[in-house]
């Protein structure tokens, strides 16, 4: 622990504490319960798949009525992701996180008491406020606990619990929905409301009690986290080593920081070798999301390979359980050869891979193969992109800024699919799969040209900023 101290006060020596500690089992504690959030957005997303079709029969609505309660969510998280971001960063990651939670739980089990579309769509886009919040809080929570030679691995295995969302859902359409009714399914979506006493078990992230000068809080965290790390004896020997020399500033908790909190402090963003980060980033998050071809698949499949409607649905549901490969894979080549390699990688495959399933494929191992190749690039992008973001932000404004890039994600999967319909329809399928990978190889070209590789080092603050906007 030699290197526990920096010379800059405590604040910095709590940080290096955090930052030091090892991959431990509670590590995996924090992990579980934030995954458990996570599992949210997955289900919540599917859900509707089970319900709409007696939803059509009860209410003799239209599919464009189907279509508005499906969207009403996504509307929600568009708002709801950057809002909850920035009260991470006021009010803490720990609150948010519940708040979020609630939020969702409550209203989705509102939702079984909806009598009409109007009402129906309401109650889900003020859901989807709770569930957007869920993303970037979370994600900016596992990020700031994980270990920075184990971060990549843990953030993009955090990421991978989203398929069992699915899995999740299609459970409950299974054994409650179609025998007991669309109204018991919105009320178990409410089960996660159970998940808050789990949330108020964490502790506050460090780094932001040190980003909000709550130094003796942060203190106290810091100690309760190596003790259940270390063990107590360890703990209490690394206190001790550091008491004489926080002392000064711990009897001033409130003392003020040499950093800028609020609005004035995105000017910051814009700092020598920030600026290209966060255009990186922005391409990342959007560009992908808006040229995903997933919806698609089963329609490409029936009417570019000729296959049965039943055996197109079969491959697609076959292939589609081989996403969390790429988010496990992509967690190890992360940290092992770099985002940006792992970014490249992921870009390529996802850009020719729907190529040859569609344009050259001429068997069906082939197409499986292929397919399920594209299923591991679209989870091994976002399970390195969520990590790499996070860590270039600084801690004051982390949640908010990763809250835009969730709202830019959002967006591109809200706007993707009325576009790819629209060049297929007017265009055939091969500028569709044209149009993907020129989009990612844009994205790579961005990248590699203005993202800055972050393997192995800690997550950003902002004195470090704030030194490169005065030096440049």
């Amino acid at each position: 622990m030699s290197k526990t101290w920096t010379g800059q006060g405590s604040f910095a020596g709590i940080r290096d504490r955090l930052e030091s500690l090892p991959i431990s089992s509670w590590h995996a504690l924090i992990f579980v319960v934030c995954a458990l959030t996570l599992l949210c957005d997955s289900a919540d997303q599917y859900l509707i798949i089970a319900i709409a079709p007696l939803l059509i029969r009860e209410w003799n609505i239209t599919p464009v009525d189907v279509g508005l309660i499906a969207g009403a969510t996504g509307v929600g998280g568009i708002i709801g992701a950057p809002l909850f971001g920035f009260l991470a960063d006021r009010i803490g990651r720990r609150k948010c996180m519940m708040l979020s939670v609630a939020i969702y739980s409550v209203l989705t089990g509102a939702a079984a008491f909806a009598n009409n579309v109007g009402e129906m769509v309401a109650i889900r886009a003020l859901a989807g406020i709770g569930l957007g919040g869920i993303v970037p809080v979370a994600l900016a929570y596992v990020g700031e606990y994980s270990p920075p030679k184990w971060r990549g691995r843990i953030v993009a295995w955090w990421n991978s619990m989203f398929p069992f969302g699915i899995s999740a859902a299609g459970a409950v359409g299974l054994l409650v929905i179609v025998p007991y009714g669309w109204r018991w399914g919105f009320a178990v979506g409410a089960v996660p409301l159970i998940l808050v006493p789990l949330i108020l078990w964490l502790p506050e992230s460090v780094r932001y009690l040190v980003a909000n000068g709550k130094v003796e809080e942060a203190n106290n965290t810091i100690q309760r986290v190596e003790r259940a790390v270390l063990g107590a004896e360890k703990a209490a020997e690394i206190a001790a080593a550091h008491r004489e020399e926080a002392g000064a500033e711990a009897a001033t908790p409130n003392r003020p920081t040499a950093t800028v909190s609020g609005w004035r402090a995105l000017s910051l963003l814009s700092a020598r070798g920030m600026r290209g980060s966060m255009i990186a980033s922005g391409v990342l998050w959007f560009l992908p999301s808006s040229i995903l071809l997933s919806q698609f698949f089963g329609v490409f499949l029936t009417q570019s390979k000729g296959m049965e409607l039943r055996s197109a649905i079969a491959l697609v549901t076959a292939t589609s359980v081989l996403g969390p490969v790429g988010q496990f894979t992509a967690g190890f080549l992360s940290d092992w050869v770099g985002r940006k390699t792992t970014l490249t990688l992921a870009l390529v495959l996802l850009g020719t891979m729907p190529l040859a399933t569609f344009g050259i494929a001429s068997s069906p191992s082939i197409t499986y193969v292929c397919l399920g190749l594209t299923w591991i690039a679209m989870s091994a992008i976002y399970g390195t992109a969520f990590g790499y973001t996070a860590e270039q932000l600084p801690t004051e404004l982390r949640a908010g800024s990763l809250g835009i890039f969730e709202g830019l994600r959002r967006t591109g999967n809200a706007v993707g699919p009325p576009f790819i319909g629209f060049v297929y329809g007017a265009l055939g399928l091969t500028s569709v799969l044209w149009i993907a990978l020129a989009c990612c190889l844009f994205t790579i070209a961005v990248v590699l040209v203005l993202g800055h590789e972050t393997r192995g080092k800690p997550m950003a603050e902002m004195e470090e900023i704030t030194a490169r906007a005065k030096a440049g």
